[in-house]
């Protein structure tokens, strides 16, 4: 079986790397085409409205996605509020486009990561995350082992 690609990045050290990249991002803010500038370490809130720390509306097994991807024990979904697209067309709008949730350091994306992997999830499903990769990068290094990692967007990430 082929090693999924982030794990071999893990071992070499380079997810840690490119975590510790990510971070400079949020700092002068271009995470996506808005390019908004903020320093989102200092807790600046630009167009997507998110600082320092990712809002994660809800989370739990979800069966709403391909067979494939949902398994026996569905896709263990964290859904992301604050997108920085806001399309009037998005199925999801009133999740990801809201400000309803809990804002969450790395470590504790990390523990739902976790959590969700305990429920018997078969993967980790990110919706609406574009303009929280650094965040996710950042909980990514927390973590040793973990099956697969996807998400969702319609949206265009410049990382």
């Amino acid at each position: 079986m082929v090693e999924v690609s982030y794990l071999s990045l893990m071992k070499t050290g380079e997810l840690k790397e490119r975590a510790e990249r990510a971070k400079v991002y949020p700092g002068d803010c271009c995470c996506c085409p808005h390019r908004c500038g903020v320093d989102r370490f200092s807790d600046e809130r630009g167009y997507c409205r998110t600082g320092q720390y990712a809002m994660v509306s809800a989370y739990g097994p979800h069966f709403g996605e391909e067979a494939p991807l949902v398994g026996i024990n569905g896709s263990g979904t964290i859904f992301f509020s604050r997108c920085n697209m806001r399309c009037d067309y998005c199925q999801n709008h009133e999740i990801s486009q809201g400000d309803a949730g809990v804002e969450m350091p790395p470590e504790m994306l990390a523990e739902i990561m976790l959590r969700l992997q305990d429920m018997g999830c078969h993967n980790i499903n990110l919706v609406s995350p574009s303009h929280v990769v650094p965040q996710v990068l950042g909980a990514r290094r927390h973590l040793q082992d973990f099956a697969y990692l996807w998400y969702i967007t319609a949206g265009v990430t410049t990382l």
